[in-house]
């Protein structure tokens, strides 16, 4: 099995930033990052599940769609 590194994202830190900025570029959003693939394929796999016909949808339609699936929705949230 190989281990992933978690990626060094250096561009998002900058002189003035809070130790709680200072985390959350160095090491939440890495992870995030290196989950990435994981993350689309929970969501599709969610849709999927939820019969949503999100293809059919335009642009703008799809990322409303998004934004509310992962705001509000406490079925997703609890995956």
């Amino acid at each position: 099995m190989k281990i992933k590194k978690r990626p060094i994202l250096s561009d998002l830190v900058k002189g003035g930033t809070l130790d709680i900025e200072k985390f959350q570029n160095q090491v939440i959003r890495p992870i995030i990052k290196m989950q990435h693939s994981l993350l689309i394929a929970l969501f599709q796999d969610y849709i999927k599940q939820r019969n949503i016909d999100f293809i059919d949808l335009k642009k703008e339609k799809q990322l409303n769609r998004i934004s509310t699936i992962l705001k509000k929705d406490t079925n997703f949230k609890s995956i």
